[in-house]
């Protein structure tokens, strides 16, 4: 356990590198990690190509720089439900 003051490092991968061999569209991608939702989507710009819905877990409504950042790359904004942002790529949802 990690006390107050005290860090720990921790090895990351993106999720480009975890799911970059899966050939298939992804369906969704949920993403909830308290504020850090931005930097798992930039390790993703090969898996959004491919992504037709996100939801993205946030406090503050659509917070404009994940709104533009998945706007950017195909995405419109859909709704909000509780805390969650949900997005969607129309012209994945071609693909079978």
């Amino acid at each position: 356990m990690v006390g107050q003051g005290e860090y720990l490092s921790v090895v990351g991968v993106t999720l480009d590198s975890v799911l970059g061999k899966l050939e298939r569209p992804v369906q969704i991608l949920k993403v909830d990690v308290d504020g850090s939702e931005l930097f798992v989507l930039r390790g993703a710009e090969q898996t959004l190509r491919r992504c037709r819905f996100v939801v993205v877990e946030n406090k503050e409504p659509a917070k404009s720089e994940i709104r533009e950042f998945l706007m950017t790359r195909g995405f419109d904004y859909v709704t909000r439900h509780e805390l969650n942002d949900m997005f969607v790529n129309v012209s994945n949802l071609q693909s079978p």
